[in-house]
């Protein structure tokens, strides 16, 4: 009983499922009629505006044709055409008399060198390469059915309906899954896009930015009170040369120099006339002996030698060139018995720059050992993995640190001093995979050595900016005043140095004043953490 029971279930829901079925198809079969009988009443005012356009283009060219074409312009184009034709048959009736002769003279030729015997040759080895080639047609066909007869018995076994169908289920579901997987990515993207303006928010607080502006609105009141004492004493310096220039040089005095420049000028130029005299002399005296000297065969040997100097010269050129830069190459690194020796500028600010520096060159294989201003002294060996960091401590740390910093890993390679006070520590730490690194940096001594340098080249730069300032009035005094050329050439290289000098202590400065500024905000995050953390607990 029960198995009639579930055969009679299985058997309303399979009636079900079919009527089911067909009330989709007969929808499905009403969307396409319905669909298909609407395409055709688009199809057929498309055709219809289309006929009423064609209709409108016929009855105006018509009418333009009727506008253009009159009776005389028909006879004229009548016996346009008429020439054409008479032009065309002439060339025609050239071309077939050339094409008859062209013809009768290659079947000369080909009497001339085939004879029956070997015509009948040719056709029998004609003939038989033509059934060979049809033949081979014929297998290739037969061979090219079959194969597609197997690839079509091969697909139906392998792909039956329930197969395709369930590819085309896997292949909506991976649909589905990529949709998903965009949808996660975009709630993602917006996430971290929100988390990024949190952090820069929390970073960049109205009070840093009120910090920094403070900042930057003090230096510049100093650069501006800078500039004014500047202008001041020009001011004063220029009033001061000029009543000493009119103390010194009395009307008397510039008009004897004047006189004395004159008479110098005076001398100078006959001696020039001079001169150009006896060259020209000279010039028409050597053109003369080299007209008398030199024939052709003379002018060809002399042509040779210059080609080879010039050669010659190219030559040296090109290895003066390359002394030169390989020269240039053994400045920058040159090869010592314990390794390599590199050359290598870094500001007392881009101690981070350095330290990365140093890790590239550990990787090639090169690790630190010394460093002496510009030199890096690198010992030779396996490439290895470590992390350079670069510390200042104005009072060179105790045994129990470093050892404590040799426990962790942690080798104090070198130390180099400062010239003020304390030294520049060089420590590095083999890194592997999986390796997290944390370290504390003594910052405060950073900022200190950072402050003092700043103040110390502040007057360095405001008594650089004086000397340019004083070489600038000495070069407009000169050229004003007609003073001595080589006076005014010293002057320029004096205000050349003082701006280049000018220019590095002002770059160093203000790379300096980032540090200092970057320390600052990076304590006031810590204290402003640790009172988050404190308020928690």
């Amino acid at each position: 009983m029960s198995q009639n029971k579930k055969k009679t279930e299985s058997d309303v829901s399979n009636q079900i499922m079919t009527e089911m079925e067909t009330k989709e198809q007969k929808a499905e079969e009403k969307t396409a009629e319905t669909s298909q009988s609407a395409k055709k009443e688009k199809a057929l005012d498309v055709l219809k505006t289309a006929g009423d356009k064609v209709k409108q283009g016929c009855a105006q060219t018509g009418t333009a044709a009727k506008k253009l074409f009159s009776s005389e312009n028909k006879a004229k184009c009548k016996n346009a055409v008429k020439t054409v034709c008479i032009v065309c048959r002439k060339c025609l009736l050239k071309v077939k008399a050339a094409g008859a002769a062209c013809a009768e003279k290659l079947k000369a030729a080909w009497n001339f060198v085939f004879s029956e015997k070997n015509k009948n040759a040719v056709k029998t080895k004609w003939a038989g390469f033509v059934q060979f080639v049809k033949r081979q047609c014929r297998k290739i066909k037969a061979a090219v059915g079959k194969m597609a007869a197997g690839i079509t018995k091969a697909w139906n076994k392998g792909l039956t309906e329930e197969r395709k169908a369930f590819i085309k289920k896997k292949w909506s579901s991976f649909l589905s899954l990529i949709g998903k997987g965009i949808e996660k990515t975009k709630v993602l993207v917006k996430k971290c896009g929100a988390g990024l303006r949190k952090g820069w928010n929390k970073v960049f607080t109205e009070k840093r930015k009120a910090f920094l502006k403070q900042k930057w609105t003090a230096f510049v009141q100093l650069l501006h009170k800078l500039i004014e004492k500047v202008k001041n004493l020009i001011k004063k310096g220029n009033a001061g040369m000029v009543k000493a220039w009119n103390k010194v040089m009395t009307d008397e005095r510039k008009a004897l120099v004047k006189a004395k420049w004159t008479a110098f000028l005076q001398v100078i130029r006959k001696l020039c006339a001079k001169v150009k005299a006896l060259v020209k002399k000279a010039a028409h005296a050597v053109y003369g002996v080299w007209k008398k000297i030199m024939s052709e065969k003379n002018k060809q040997a002399v042509k040779a030698k210059l080609s080879a100097m010039k050669q010659a010269v190219v030559h040296a050129a090109k290895s003066i060139k390359q002394k030169t830069v390989t020269k240039i190459k053994g400045l920058k690194t040159k090869e010592t018995a314990e390794g390599l020796r590199t050359y290598k500028l870094f500001y007392i600010s881009d101690y981070e720059k350095e330290a990365s520096y140093l890790r590239d060159m550990s990787l090639k294989g090169y690790h630190f050992v010394r460093n002496d201003g510009f030199s890096f002294d690198f010992v030779k060996g396996e490439p290895k993995n470590y992390f350079y960091l670069l510390d200042y401590y104005k009072v060179d740390p105790s045994a129990e640190d470093l050892e404590k910093w040799q426990e962790q890993g942690w080798e104090d390679i070198f130390h180099a001093p400062v010239n003020y006070e304390g030294s520049w520590h060089f420590f590095r730490r083999e890194i592997q995979e999986g390796d997290m690194l944390e370290y504390d940096e003594n910052n405060d001594s950073r900022l200190e050595l950072f402050e003092r340098l700043t103040k110390n080249w502040q007057g360095i730069l405001s008594i650089v900016a004086l000397c340019t300032v004083f070489s600038i009035v000495a070069i407009s005094m000169q050229i004003a005043l007609h003073g001595f050329p080589w006076m005014i050439a010293i002057c320029v290289v004096l205000t050349m140095l003082c701006l280049s000098v000018f220019l590095i202590y002002l770059s160093m400065y203000y790379r300096t004043r980032l540090r200092i500024v970057d320390i600052n905000n990076t304590r006031r995050e810590k204290e402003e953490n640790e009172q988050a953390q404190r308020k928690e607990m």
